[in-house]
């Protein structure tokens, strides 16, 4: 009997760490940049989760702004570039992300972020948050050619770490992340502390986490049965 993971995978904004003042700058970069009335940080917030893309084009939505898709691509390009270099101007982790990560690495378990941010930029923030060592892999949204809540970046993470997902737990904040444990048959522990847009009772999980000094404990509780 098998009661406890090999591998703990997470999502990044919103889970382990607290972006979204960096995210909501450089959205409102973007508006700036066109003219357009900017945004308060609670509306960013409900943008956040689905990639950039998605992210660039929920801001127009809100507005009422069609845009070509060469104008949207241009857009995505001036957030980008804005936050790549103010990505960790505001971005903190959690309380008790890293004591929760030092805890859950003295046990052995293999550690990955699973990510719809893309690849570059998540490596840096978790470099520069000093969050890189506790993980053996990093897949972004443009890693596979695949968005959470499809379960292929999530698979592609396993695979980089060479276990099978069906030993594996994937904590996140939203309902992407609550799609994609769905899709990939794998126990999901929410944070209620992230970036949510549905209530916890909407969003399949196994487990719920209020602080993070909660989540040793939590992946620890007997769950598997091989």
């Amino acid at each position: 009997m098998k009661n406890v993971p090999d591998a703990i995978l997470f999502d990044l904004d919103g889970t382990l760490i607290h972006s979204a003042p960096d995210l909501h700058a450089a959205a409102n970069f973007v508006c700036q940049k066109r003219g357009l009335e900017i945004f308060d940080l609670e509306t960013i917030i409900s943008f956040v989760g689905n990639g950039v893309p998605v992210l660039v084009k929920r801001i127009f939505d809100a507005r009422d702004i069609s845009l070509a898709d060469a104008d949207i691509q241009n857009a995505i390009t001036d957030y980008l570039d804005y936050y790549d270099q103010h990505s960790t101007d505001l971005t903190r982790p959690y309380e008790g992300v890293v004591d929760a990560l030092d805890q859950i690495k003295g046990e052995g378990m293999l550690m990955a972020v699973v990510t719809n941010k893309p690849e570059a930029p998540a490596r840096a923030i978790l470099e520069a948050l000093k969050l890189d060592n506790f993980f053996s892999t990093v897949v972004g949204g443009d890693t596979t050619g695949s968005k959470k809540p499809d379960p292929a970046p999530y698979f592609t993470a396993c695979n980089n770490l060479g276990v099978d997902p069906s030993s594996t737990i994937y904590v996140g904040d939203s309902e992407t992340d609550g799609k994609t444990a769905d899709a990939a048959n794998v126990p999901f522990i929410l944070y209620s502390g992230g970036y949510r847009n549905l209530s916890i009772e909407e969003i399949n999980h196994w487990r719920v986490i209020d602080s993070f000094s909660q989540l040793p404990s939590t992946v620890n509780l007997p769950v598997f049965r091989n």
